[in-house]
This record gives structure tokens, sequence and C-alpha cells, in this order.
């Protein structure tokens, strides 16, 4: 019997199979994305405040880690906006990046005839999140949320409530005073500063802020923080319940991340977020974040963007509700 032909005929057959299906054909290889070597941190605020700190601290660490550069470039004016739009055209190769709040990425909620960066500007890597506290005078309406709260509800607008036009911190308070159901007069207050003198003197009976300021007076008995407008309990004052606990599903305070140019690489951009994460990721710079009032935080690209989105969202409802608009 004469099997040559046909032997040569299935090996043929099954080469054309192979040849179909790949098989047996060497693989090209993803092209990984390389994080860079060196970086710019642009920091869209005057040194020495928590975008600083923390462009600083991430800095420092990667070189230690990795051996990796950093340069921090102040670029001022706007609100941070100047400097936070500037990054948005840079190249998407992870070399320009922002450190930056999400107040920031809102600054067209207020502002008119700008980019909206939350949506153009790529999310990188969460840093920290240092959350609002809810204060009220020792001798106000209530010793605590609850009993405040039900002296509010009895008597609408009769009590006041510190407001800080144009910002994000504004539209907080009128989204506290929503999920709250509460009706409170408010008050407009230019600076931290006048706010707690007017806290101090009970002309106004609720303020929603940092903590930062205002701590001493807690401490020693002139204030009393309520609630911390956090997920979580905040390790600064840890005896202090959380709004949720309390039933009211509200979170404020100061998002600070690093956002990325438009159309970066999703690759590049989880190796940036991997490579972030574990330069802040230690025990000293966590020791170091709580005694600046922030909770560090971890979270991936996709998580950022969904939390940035969600703020936007509740934010820009409640402005336009309150009839706020871009000046």
């Amino acid at each position: 019997m004469n099997t040559g032909i046909s032997g040569v005929k299935s090996v043929q057959w099954i080469l054309l199979i192979a040849l179909a299906c790949g098989a047996g054909l060497p693989r090209v290889a993803k092209a990984q994305q390389v994080v860079p070597r060196t970086f710019t941190f642009v920091v869209p605020f005057a040194a020495g405040g928590p975008m600083d700190v923390l462009a600083r601290i991430l800095s420092a660490n990667l070189e230690q880690m990795n051996g990796q550069k950093a340069v921090v470039d102040f670029r001022l004016g706007a609100g941070g906006y100047i400097g936070a739009e500037s990054v948005s055209r840079a190249k998407p190769d992870g070399q320009t990046l922002l450190v930056g709040s999400f107040n920031i990425m809102q600054s067209n909620l207020f502002q008119k005839d700008i980019v909206a960066l939350s949506r153009v500007m790529t999310p990188v890597a969460s840093l920290g999140f240092s959350p609002f506290v809810l204060l009220t005078p020792s001798g106000g309406p209530g010793k605590d949320l609850k009993s405040l709260l039900e002296q509010v509800r009895a008597q609408p607008g009769k009590f006041n409530i510190a407001v800080a036009p144009g910002t994000t911190a504004h539209l907080d308070a009128l989204l506290f005073l929503k999920r709250a159901n509460i009706d409170m007069a408010q008050i407009p207050y230019n600076g931290v500063t006048p706010t707690i003198t007017a806290l101090l003197r009970n002309e106004v009976q609720l303020y929603i802020g940092t903590y930062a300021v205002p701590r001493t007076h807690v401490q020693e008995g002139r204030m009393i923080a309520l609630a911390v407008a956090s997920p979580e309990r905040y390790p600064v004052v840890p005896d202090v319940p959380t709004t949720r606990e309390l039933g009211i599903p509200f979170s404020a305070g100061g998002y600070f991340a690093v956002f990325g140019p438009a159309n970066m690489a999703p690759d590049l951009v989880n190796e940036l977020n991997k490579t972030f994460a574990a330069a802040m990721n230690n025990p000293v710079t966590r020791e170091r974040l709580l005694n600046l009032g922030m909770q560090p935080m971890a979270e991936t690209p996709v998580q950022l963007r969904d939390r940035l989105d969600t703020e936007t969202r509740d934010l820009a409802q409640v402005a336009v509700a309150a009839g706020i608009k871009p000046q």
C-alpha cells in the first residue's frame, strides 16, 4: 500500500489548520508600559500646603524605593486651575502629573468658560483624604448631632450654618442640609478664621470644614465635634461618630490624588497606580499623613474615577438646585 501521498496531504492539512488557529507560532508579547524614571509633579498651590507636602513625600519615597527622581513644579493661580489645565495638555507619557484635589477638578462648577477637568484628566492614584468635621459651639442648641437636628427641625430657618461662597465646601454644606432634611440660614464667610470666630460667638450653630484650625477649641471645650463626614472614623478624633453611623449618607472633605493628562494608556495608568501606592504604603508615611490630619488612601484608577464622578455629579446637582451658576 502506498501511503506516502496521503501521509503528505495529512501533514499539509494539519499545518494549514495550525496556521489558521495560530498554533505553534511564536506569540508577539504585548508591549509593557514602562513607568518613567523621572517625574514632574505639578503643585497648583503655594509651598507648605497639603498638596506640596504630599508631592514631596511621594517624591522622597519614590527615590528611596526605586531610585526614581521627581521635581516639584509650582504653577499657581485661579484656584489651582492654571496648574491643572497645563497638565491636562501635557504629553500622556506619565512624566508630567498633577498632585491635586477633587475641588480643582470641579472648578467648572464655579468658573465659566473653562474646561471641565474632571472629564478630560486621567485619575491615576489616590493619596489621602482629609474629612470634614461637623462643629457647633459648646453653648449651641445641641450637644450631639441628634439633638442639634431635633432643634433645627423644630424651628426651621432659625439657626445658622456657615458657608464659603464660590467653593465646593459651600456645595458640601448644601448637600448636608439636603441629606439631613433640615433648613438653616446660610451665613457667608470669607475664610476659616472669621468662620471660627463666628462659631465661637454662637453667631452660627453649624460649620462643616477641616479640623486643623478648630482642633484646639474642641480640645479646650469651646466647640463640640458632632460628627465626621467620612465613611470611616477619623483617627484624629476616634471617639467622634461618622455621619453614616448617625444615619446620614454624607461624606465630604479634601480628596487628594495624582492626576495625569488626557488620553493616557490604561496599562501605564495601572502601573503608575501600583508604583505610587507602594511608595505611600509604609508605616512612617501613614503616621506622617495622620499627623497632618489625612487618612491614607489606596484605590485603583477605576475606583478613583468612580469616586470623582460621583462627587462631581452630586455637587453639580446641588448647584443647579440652589441656582448657583459659574461666574
